[in-house]
């Protein structure tokens, strides 16, 4: 017996085979449908459609056997595939190559073959289509005719099957050149979309003669060439002036694919391996994406379409690098911004904690002898004085109770800001301290005609801890402000309670019918020295600070303050403060 002989181009008919992808799959009624016409045709009982592997020939269609392959060495098939022409064995025990074969020999007992090699539009040879019959017969002219329009249908399946294979590829690699675009952070990042590229022509037989990018810069003297030769990145700048630069420049701007044999002076120390006879350039917005190859002019359509495609992902790459500059340089800008902000800040804050030291010093130093003044004009006041007297001295007594007043408030705002505020946390009963307020308020409004209403029954949760000076502090300023722009009319005081998960949610709510606010005004009345209106003060007094110190004092209690006003009609104030409960921590 007479075994095959490998192919002369082996290396390269197993790669042809191997990227088909069709070795070990499923049947397919398109190969079926061919070999049982054979079958039908030639009246044998045996017909097959055979790969030649490594080692051994394997089925792709297979009529009349039970197994779907057989070794390499025994099989016809890998003799056919050596031939020039179609193989025919018309008695294999007359035929020395066959005569003991195991196949001949023992079952299926071939004494008939016939197979006319299948090649790829490479042109290796990878298996036959053969008929085969247990009875020697003759296989006449017409016969041979027959089997070879048999072979050219399978070879047009084969066909089918490599354009599919191939456009599986390029979309595989498109897909992975595309995912690099995505997860473009940076410019240097288009390094890696180009190496993806270099990666996709590699797996689908690009550029057999290395590869490159040409880079364009209208405000440049000079193209930057990368070239890929052998998987090595090499960059050269070439001057736009020099050898066929003008040229590729011209069909750059006009978007048109620039085919053509080489200049070796342009490609001058690229390499000896680097021996191009033809290179193709296909235009992208930023440059040309070029490949050597070995091929003739006029050759290569199949390729360029390949190229076109890869050249839209590099002109979005491109857009993305341009945006990923833009934001880059915005990025920096903002930097910049950010730190002369926060160098602004720092110096602002150094001299508002400076201004809050001077005015608590200030604040503090001035309210000693402020009380002594007043302790004395309480002494004489208690002595006998004439009316004018003492009309005088309740005057000065009232103005300083007013300077008092604001200097006590100069010092919370200055506490406030400098952070050396510290709330009590004790606990207290809220309802005891909001009857206490309204008690207050209902003495300083007896006698001005307006009614005064309150409201606890929504209280749930009466032992709070926290401090109840400075919440009373913030009610009471509220009712101050109701009762000084509420000449006539309601002023009412709200407050409720409830247990949410751990915090005691205490909500008060201070309404009013005096002059309201005007919308304009109202995002700014919560700052320190702000009113509605100028007039205000000069009608009404305050300083301005009491909103701000109550805004202040509500954040420190981890809750928020707002308010509702119509002109004319009144105002509405309420706060939201979180405290502890007094009942739990007491009952731990």
């Amino acid at each position: 017996m007479k075994k095959p002989v490998l192919s002369t181009d082996e290396f390269s008919r197993l790669k042809g085979l191997e990227d088909l992808g069709i070795l070990d799959t499923l049947p397919e009624e398109r190969f079926d449908r061919i070999t049982n016409l054979a079958r039908l045709i030639f009246d044998v009982p045996i017909a097959l459609v055979s790969l030649v592997d490594r080692d051994r020939q394997w089925f792709k269609s297979c009529y009349g056997l039970n197994v779907d392959s057989t070794a390499r060495d025994v099989s016809f098939c890998g003799h056919a595939i050596n031939e020039p022409a179609p193989l025919v064995v018309e008695d294999a025990t007359q035929d020395k190559r066959f005569s003991d074969n195991p196949l001949v020999l023992d079952d299926p007992c071939i004494r008939f073959y016939a197979g006319y090699p299948i090649q790829t539009s490479g042109g290796h040879k990878i298996g036959t289509l053969c008929v085969i019959d247990t009875q020697a017969r003759v296989f006449n002219d017409g016969d041979r005719t027959k089997l070879a329009a048999l072979a050219q249908m399978v070879e047009s399946e084969i066909l089918i099957t490599e354009q599919m294979r191939g456009q599986q590829k390029i979309e595989a690699a498109k897909a992975h050149v595309q995912d690099t675009i995505m997860a473009m952070g940076n410019r240097d990042d288009f390094a890696k979309v180009i190496n993806a590229i270099g990666i996709a022509f590699s797996e689908l037989g690009i550029a057999d003669e290395g590869w490159g990018l040409n880079w364009m810069d209208e405000n440049s003297n000079s193209v930057v060439s990368y070239n890929y030769v052998g998987g090595i990145l090499q960059k050269k700048e070439v001057s736009k002036s020099k050898g066929e630069i003008p040229t590729l420049l011209a069909f750059w701007r006009r978007n048109q694919v620039w085919e053509r044999k080489i200049d070796p002076e342009l490609y001058r120390g690229l390499g000896d391996e680097y021996t191009p006879s033809v290179v193709i350039d296909v235009p992208f917005s930023r440059g040309t994406l070029a490949v050597g190859l070995r091929a003739e002019l006029s050759q290569n359509e199949d390729l360029i379409g390949i190229m076109r495609e890869f050249c839209e992902q590099l002109s979005v790459a491109s857009v993305r690098v341009s945006d990923i500059e833009k934001r880059e340089i915005a990025l920096v800008g903002l930097q910049r911004s950010l730190e002369e902000a926060e160098d602004a800040r720092l110096v602002a804050d150094r001299a508002n904690q400076a201004k809050s030291e001077f005015l608590a010093n200030l604040s503090h130093e001035i309210r000693t002898p402020m009380n002594g003044v007043l302790g004395m004009i309480e002494l004489v006041l208690d002595s006998d004085l004439n009316d004018e007297q003492r009309q005088s001295l309740e005057m000065a007594a009232s103005a300083g109770e007013h300077l008092l007043k604001l200097l006590n408030e100069i010092l919370d705002l200055s506490k406030v800001e400098s952070g050396k505020l510290v709330l009590e946390h004790a606990p207290f009963s809220l309802r005891t301290a909001c009857e206490e307020v309204s008690e207050l308020w209902a003495g300083n409004l007896a006698g001005r005609g307006v009614v005064w209403e309150h409201d606890f029954s929504a209280i749930g949760v009466d032992i709070v801890i926290g401090d109840s000076m400075r919440l009373r502090q913030i009610m009471l300023n509220l009712l101050n402000n109701a009762s000084k722009f509420t000449e006539h009319g309601l002023i009412k005081l709200g407050v409720k309670s409830e247990l949410v998960e751990r915090d005691v949610v205490v909500d008060v709510r201070v309404e009013d019918t005096g002059i309201g606010i005007p919308k304009e005004k109202l995002s700014s009345i919560f700052g320190a020295f702000e009113q509605a209106d100028a007039s205000t003060t000069r009608r009404y007094g305050g300083t301005g600070l009491g909103l701000s110190i109550c805004t202040e004092l509500v954040k420190m209690m981890r809750g928020e303050i707002c308010v509702y006003s119509e002109e004319g009609e009144g105002s509405v104030f309420s706060f939201r403060v979180l405290l502890a409960d007094g009942d739990s921590m007491q009952s731990g």
